[in-house]
C-alpha cells in the first residue's frame, strides 16, 4: 500500500522559510504587487486642469465646431463638457473629445439655437473620475468680428459702418472694407454716401473730415472751421433726411486754449447741409471757460452732449438754440424723434424723457446697463453691453456678448437709427485685445 509521506527539502532552514510556496529546485518568488493606474512615482496622479480653449466662444447654430482646450494631467479617454451651474448644459453639446497630449485636448460640440448667450465652465473627467474645470472659458456669443478693425463708431440701417485699425474703412453691407483716407470717421448717412468724423482723434490737434461718395469713389474734404482753434472734430453724428437718407447735420467740437492751464476747452458745433456745401454753427456754451461737446444730433436739428460737467441738449429755438443742462452728466446718444437721451449721471447709467416742453430726469437705468449710449427708434435703450427695452426694468435687460473674455467684453460705440445694428468693440485675447465687433440682434 502507498503510505501518503511529508516531502522533506534540503537546505539551509531560512532559505526554507522564504519558499513557502517552492519546491526543492529552490525558492519561490514572491508574488508581485498590482499596479494601480492612479499611482505614478509613488505619488497619486493629479486630477486635470483647464487653462483656456481656442476658440473662447461660439455662436447659436455652430455644428461640429472645433475647439481646442488646454491644461495639465489630461488622460487618454479624457472626456469634455460644457458646463452651467455645475452641470452639463444640454444646449452645447460635446459630440467627441480627442486626445492630443497631456496638456491638450480636442473637443468637437454643436451649440443649440437654443442655447444661453452666457459664459460656460469647460469641465474635463479622466477615466480614473478625477476632474478638473475651468471657469467661464467659453462664451456664446452675438456679437461679430470684423477683420482688420480695432474699432466701428458709426452704423446705417443699411448695414454699413464707418471705423478704423489697419486703417481708416468704410464697411460695406457685403463685408467689403473700402479705404477712408486722411482721417478717422465717427458717423454716416443713412444713404451711404457721407461720412464725417476728422484728422486726429484727440482734442489737441486734427482737423474736421467728411468724406463724399461719388461714382464709387470717396473724395475727401474739411468742413468750416474757426482759424482760431487748435483742433476741430465732427465727432459728433451724422443725422439724416428721414425721405431721402441725405446727410443734414453734423455734430462736433472746436478746441481753443484754456484760460487756465494747458488744457483746451471743447466748444459744441454743427455743421448744416447748404446747397452743395456746408455752414458752420456755434452752439451756446455755459461759460466761456467751460468744456462742452456735442455726442449726438437729429435731422430735427436737436443737439445732445455735454456742456459744463453737465447733460445738455441743445434745442432749436426759431432764431438760434437754447442750451438746457440736466445735472451732472454726459448724454451719448438720442432717438431720432429728440423726445429721449441716454448717457451717464453722476457715473451711473441713465435716461431722459422729454414730456411736453420739459425734459424729466434722469432716471437710472438698471445696474446691467454700464453706460448710456444709444436710443432708437422703438426706445430701446443701448448700453455699453446690453439693451434695455421698456420700461426699463432689470428684467427688460438683453445682454450683448463679447468675444469669451471676462474682463472688458462688449463696448457698444453708435447704433443704427432703428437700432438694428449695435457697433464698437470687443476684447478678443487672440487678436492681442480690442477689435471691431457689430452685433445684430433685433
Amino acid at each position: 500500500m502507498l503510505r501518503a509521506h511529508r516531502h522533506r527539502c534540503t537546505g539551509a532552514a531560512f532559505l526554507a522559510a522564504l519558499a513557502l510556496l517552492a519546491g526543492c529546485n529552490g525558492p519561490a518568488e514572491l508574488p508581485s504587487s498590482p499596479v494601480r493606474p492612479d499611482i505614478a512615482g509613488g505619488k497619486p496622479a493629479a486630477s486635470p486642469s483647464v487653462a483656456e480653449a481656442s476658440p473662447a466662444y461660439g455662436y447659436r447654430g455652430d455644428i461640429g465646431k472645433l475647439v481646442t482646450i488646454t491644461g495639465t494631467g489630461f488622460a487618454v479617454g479624457a472626456k469634455a463638457s460644457w458646463e452651467r451651474n455645475g452641470v452639463p448644459d444640454p444646449e452645447v453639446q460635446v459630440v467627441a473629445t480627442q486626445f492630443v497630449s497631456s496638456t491638450q485636448l480636442v473637443a468637437t460640440i454643436t451649440i443649440t439655437s437654443g442655447a444661453a448667450l452666457d459664459f460656460y465652465d469647460i469641465a474635463v473627467v479622466n477615466p480614473d473620475k478625477k476632474r478638473g474645470i475651468g471657469y467661464a472659458r467659453f462664451e456664446v456669443t452675438n456679437a461679430i468680428l470684423v477683420e482688420g478693425a480695432s474699432l466701428i463708431r458709426g452704423a446705417n440701417e443699411a448695414g454699413q459702418f464707418v471705423g478704423s485699425g489697419d486703417f481708416s474703412f468704410f464697411r460695406l453691407a457685403d463685408g467689403t472694407l473700402e479705404l477712408l483716407a486722411g482721417g478717422g470717421p465717427w458717423g454716416l448717412s443713412d444713404d451711404g454716401l457721407t461720412v464725417a468724423g476728422g484728422t486726429g482723434l484727440s482734442a489737441a490737434s486734427g482737423d474736421t473730415r467728411i468724406w463724399n461718395r461719388v461714382g464709387g469713389v470717396w473724395q475727401g474734404s474739411t468742413l468750416p472751421q474757426d482759424p482760431a482753434a487748435v483742433s476741430h472734430n465732427a465727432r459728433g453724428g451724422v443725422a439724416s433726411d428721414p425721405t431721402t437718407g441725405a446727410a443734414v447735420v453734423i455734430g462736433g467740437v472746436e478746441a481753443y486754449p484754456a484760460q487756465k492751464g494747458n488744457q483746451l476747452s471743447r466748444k459744441p458745433r454743427l455743421w448744416l447741409a447748404s446747397g452743395s456745401g456746408w455752414s458752420r454753427v456755434v452752439l451756446p456754451s455755459p461759460s466761456a471757460a467751460s468744456d462742452d461737446i456735442v455726442d449726438d444730433v437729429t435731422a430735427g436739428l436737436v443737439a445732445a452732449g455735454t456742456g459744463g460737467g453737465q447733460a445738455a441738449i441743445w434745442e432749436p429755438n426759431g432764431t438760434g438754440w437754447t442750451l438746457i443742462l440736466l445735472g451732472p452728466g454726459s448724454i451719448l446718444g438720442l432717438n431720432r424723434a429728440g423726445t429721449i437721451a441716454a448717457g451717464m449721471s453722476n457715473g451711473v447709467a441713465a435716461y431722459w424723457r422729454k414730456v411736453g416742453p420739459a425734459w424729466i430726469g434722469p432716471t437710472l437705468l438698471p445696474s446691467a446697463c454700464t453706460k448710456g449710449v444709444g436710443v432708437d427708434d422703438f426706445e430701446r435703450i443701448f448700453c455699453a453691453n446690453a439693451v434695455v427695452l421698456p420700461p426699463y426694468s432689470s428684467a427688460d435687460v438683453r445682454q450683448l456678448r463679447g468675444f469669451g473674455e471676462t474682463v472688458g467684453r462688449a463696448n457698444v460705440e453708435a447704433i443704427s437709427p432703428r437700432g438694428s445694428w449695435a457697433v464698437g468693440s470687443a476684447n478678443e485675447h487672440l487678436h492681442g485685445g480690442y477689435v471691431g465687433a457689430y452685433w445684430n440682434i433685433f
